[in-house]
């Protein structure tokens, strides 16, 4: 039944991957399957007390990650300390539910301010996580081919999948950088990673911009909006350097199946 669970994991993941291709924009509908699916997996063979504290805990999360109810400010804080409180108890309660009960909050409560923080720059990529947190607290065992039943129980697992997510979109700016190591145009370590675009064709692309005109000098800047496309043209510039806008939620399901089925990259050390 376990691969069931996860078959649809995987399936939402992949039709939310479509949508942030095509889209830029996912429905939330996404998270939610996942999260139940989560929820649905720990009450089917656990219907005992600690597992109904932390299904409920699941269902408050999800009401403030899906929903507009929860206000930001103090109320969100009290929100979260009391969720968080509910697998507290169910750890408490019956010590053997400790891993799921530690890694549901404390990889939810990451990703959360992960977002607030800015680290993770997309709602649908911060809200992807947090669900799988629910799905997945703990390595799914008996799936991998690489890695052995011991190793592979570990809780914590959705940080493997934002590991592996990462390393997946950092490498994807490789040929980027080989691209300007051989133009070698205008070349530095600001823009080794970036693409040189014509200012008129930034619009219609999906991607970060990386200039601006601040203070009346052209600057690097962490992301502009599209009214520096002005200023920059304003400017006498006819071309900017950008950052491919990729989706993130693509590397999130490329890792959550490569860690599943082939190995988890944090369990590699503990194998050697």
């Amino acid at each position: 039944m376990e691969l069931i669970f996860i078959i649809i994991c995987i399936l939402a993941m992949i039709s939310a991957s479509i949508f942030d291709i095509r889209y830029r924009e996912i429905p939330d509908i996404h998270w939610f399957i996942i999260g139940a699916t989560g929820v649905v997996a720990m009450l089917w063979s656990h219907i005992e007390l600690p597992w109904i504290l932390m299904t409920f805990g699941c269902f408050l999360y999800m009401l403030e990650m899906l929903t507009d109810l929860i206000p930001e400010g103090r109320f969100l804080l009290l929100w979260y300390i009391a969720t968080t409180s509910l697998f507290a108890a169910a750890a408490i309660i019956n010590r053997d539910t400790s891993m799921t009960a530690i890694s549901i909050p404390v990889c939810i409560c990451l990703f959360r301010a992960f977002y607030q923080f800015g680290i993770l720059n997309g709602g649908a990529d911060a809200k992807a996580l947090m669900s799988l947190s629910m799905a997945f607290p703990i390595y799914p065992v008996g799936y991998s081919l690489l890695t052995t039943v011991e190793g592979s129980i570990q809780a914590l697992f959705p940080i493997s999948i934002l590991f592996l997510a990462t390393v997946i979109t950092m490498a994807s700016a490789l040929p980027i950088a080989m691209s300007n190591i051989i133009k070698k145009k205008d070349l530095d370590m600001r823009n080794l990673l970036l693409v040189r675009k014509r200012i008129s064709d930034v619009r219609t692309t999906h991607c970060w911009i990386r200039q601006d005109i601040v203070d009346g000098e052209l600057t690097y800047v962490k992301d502009a909006d599209e009214s520096a496309l002005d200023r920059l043209k304003a400017h006498g510039l006819e071309y900017v350097y950008v950052s491919p806008a990729i989706p993130f939620i693509v590397p999130i399901t490329l890792s959550l199946v490569f860690c599943i089925f082939v190995i988890d990259p944090i369990m590699l050390p503990f194998m050697l």
